[in-house]
C-alpha cells in the first residue's frame, strides 16, 4: 500500500475544534470591548452635556435644568422650569446607572445650573457592566472657590462595588477612591 497523503477524520476534527476555540475567544473579546466602548460612550454624552449646559448658563446668563433618568437613559435639557425640552440625549438603555444621593440610591436626578455656570448639587453616578459590577463612576462637584465645574471620571481596577451592594459600598467608601483610577475627561 501506498502512503496516505490525505486528512484523517481526526484531524479535520482537530482542525475545526482549534477553530472554534479560537472564535469564541475572539468573540468574547469583542463583546467586551463593545461594551467598554458603550460605557464610555455614555460616559462622554453625561460629562459633555453638563459641560455644556453649565458654559451656556454662563454665556445667556440663564439656568436651565437636567433631568437625568439613568433607569431609561435619557438626560433631558429645559430652561428653567419650562416643560419644553431643548435637548435630550439618548444613552444606551441597556447599560445599568444609578446615582447616590442624600445616601439614597436613585434611578432619577435633577441638577439646575445656575447663572454663573455652577450646579445645585453634588452627586455621584455610577455605571455598571453586564456582571453588576461597578466599572466607571462620575463625581459631579459644585464649585465653591474655584469658577469652574468639576467632573471626575474614574475606572473601576478593582474595587468590589456591585449594583446589589453599591449604596453601603458608597457610604463606606465616601470620599476615598481606593481601586478606583481617575481618567481624563
Amino acid at each position: 500500500m501506498g502512503k496516505n497523503k490525505g486528512f484523517t477524520n481526526i484531524e479535520v476534527l482537530i482542525g475545526i475544534l482549534i477553530c472554534i476555540i479560537i472564535f469564541s475567544y475572539v468573540s468574547i473579546k469583542i463583546k467586551n470591548l463593545n461594551e467598554i466602548l458603550e460605557l464610555k460612550k455614555d460616559i462622554t454624552y453625561s460629562v459633555n452635556c453638563y459641560y455644556k449646559y453649565t458654559e451656556i448658563s454662563i454665556n445667556n446668563s440663564k439656568k436651565y435644568k437636567i433631568n437625568n433618568n439613568l433607569k431609561e437613559g435619557i438626560i433631558t435639557i429645559t430652561e428653567g422650569e419650562n416643560k419644553i425640552p431643548l435637548e435630550i440625549i439618548k444613552l444606551n438603555s441597556k447599560l445599568r446607572r444609578t446615582v447616590i444621593y442624600n445616601n439614597r440610591k436613585l434611578e432619577k436626578i435633577d441638577s439646575y445650573t445656575t447663572i454663573n455656570g455652577n450646579l445645585s448639587n453634588s452627586f455621584s453616578i455610577y455605571f455598571f457592566n453586564r456582571k453588576n459590577k461597578a466599572a466607571y463612576r462620575i463625581a459631579f462637584y459644585p464649585y465653591t472657590r474655584s469658577k469652574i465645574l468639576r467632573i471626575n471620571v474614574y475606572r473601576n481596577k478593582d474595587a468590589e462595588a456591585y449594583w446589589e451592594s453599591i449604596l453601603e459600598y458608597h457610604k463606606e467608601n465616601e470620599g476615598r477612591f481606593d481601586g478606583w483610577i481617575k481618567e481624563k475627561y
